[in-house]
């Protein structure tokens, strides 16, 4: 069974970001979305027990960053080893940008 994550259509406007979130593979992901710091320390929890099966090759999605938007953070997916996974994917987002 394989899973990929990718992220296209990326947008940061104001204290938002905006993205597609693509889906490949033939299995689901369930986990966290966090946002974090380039270094690893969360910031803050962007959705909980969250769910993106394999019939679902998209979704698009927007968080707000809570005042972190002139940091360079990263926004995680943290899969629940819970449901049988443990893949991370996370999207790298500039200073300011």
């Amino acid at each position: 069974m394989t899973l990929q994550l990718s992220f296209s259509n990326i947008r940061k406007q104001n204290k938002s970001v905006t993205f597609r979130l693509n889906h490949s593979g033939n299995r689901s992901f369930v986990g966290d979305i966090l946002l974090m710091t380039e270094d690893g320390q969360e910031l803050k929890t962007l959705q909980r027990n969250f769910a993106f099966y394999p019939e679902m090759k998209y979704k698009d999605l927007k968080f707000n960053l809570g005042g972190h938007q002139d940091k360079k953070v990263k926004i995680v997916f943290l899969e629940t080893s819970l449901y049988g996974g443990n893949a991370t994917f996370q999207l790298n987002l500039q200073e300011g940008k």
